[in-house]
């Protein structure tokens, strides 16, 4: 599964979207990020049991995140 995430580029904002994908039970396979101007764009892919939109909804709750798109 793939998540397209916009993330503030705060201290330890990547280390936070990876712990808390690890708390909801994914397991991270691939991140990418880019920076374009004050934004991030992440390219998260996970593996787990359970639906990506629930690690969406959680991931959208943190400060950093401003957007998360499910991919597939």
């Amino acid at each position: 599964m793939k998540l397209r995430l916009t993330v503030r580029p705060e201290h330890g904002a990547l280390q936070r979207v990876l712990v808390h994908a690890g708390r909801r039970g994914f397991d991270p396979v691939a991140l990418t990020a880019r920076m374009n101007g004050e934004t991030m764009h992440v390219e998260l892919e996970v593996r787990g049991p359970r639906d990506a939109g629930l690690l969406a909804r959680t991931l959208e709750r943190l400060y950093e995140v401003t957007s998360v798109e499910v991919l597939g």
